[in-house]
Formats: structure tokens, sequence, C-alpha cells
């Protein structure tokens, strides 16, 4: 199993259009599912700008299909306007 955990640092007054768009593109993801074991969103604390997507999947193969898939790169313009830096890592779950 693979966790993959994007760091963003949202632009000041982008915060409800990041959350609001993420939102629902992760509510649009759940019903097609195209590798997810699970997803969420979390907004740092106390860091309103700072959010983080945690996206689960099954195996590293799901992982790379996620990120060549429609639905990773339609989500991407979208959000790109609204933060201003982001990084991502892949982790092992392990336990």
């Amino acid at each position: 199993m693979i966790e993959r955990h994007i760091t963003f640092e949202v632009m000041p007054g982008n915060e409800t259009a990041f959350e609001s768009t993420v939102k629902q593109w992760l509510a649009w993801t759940r019903e097609r599912p195209c590798c997810f074991a699970n997803s969420w969103l979390l907004r740092e604390q106390p860091q309103p700008t700072h959010f983080h997507i945690v996206l689960r999947f099954d195996s590293p193969e799901l992982a790379a299909a996620w990120s060549a898939s429609t639905e990773h790169n339609e989500l991407s313009p979208k959000i790109k306007p609204l933060f201003s830096k982001a990084s991502a890592v892949s982790l092992d779950v392990v336990g």
C-alpha cells in the first residue's frame, strides 16, 4: 500500500476556493474510483493557508496510474492559480 501526501501553501484569500474545488474533486473521484483506496483533504492548524491531500493506493502501479489519469489532469489547472507552493512525498504503508 502506498500513500501520497501533497502539501499546498494556498495564497491568502484563496482558502475557500481551494477547499471547495478539492472537496468537489474528491467527491467526484470517490464516485468514479480510478485507483484510490482512500483520500482526505486536511487543513493545518494553526496555518489555515496550508492544506494536505492524502491519497492511499493499493499498489505503486495504481499510484502511477492516478498520476497519469484524466482525473488528475483535470484537477491541476483548477487549483494551480490558488496556491503558491506545493510539495509531495510518497510513502510505503508498513503498519
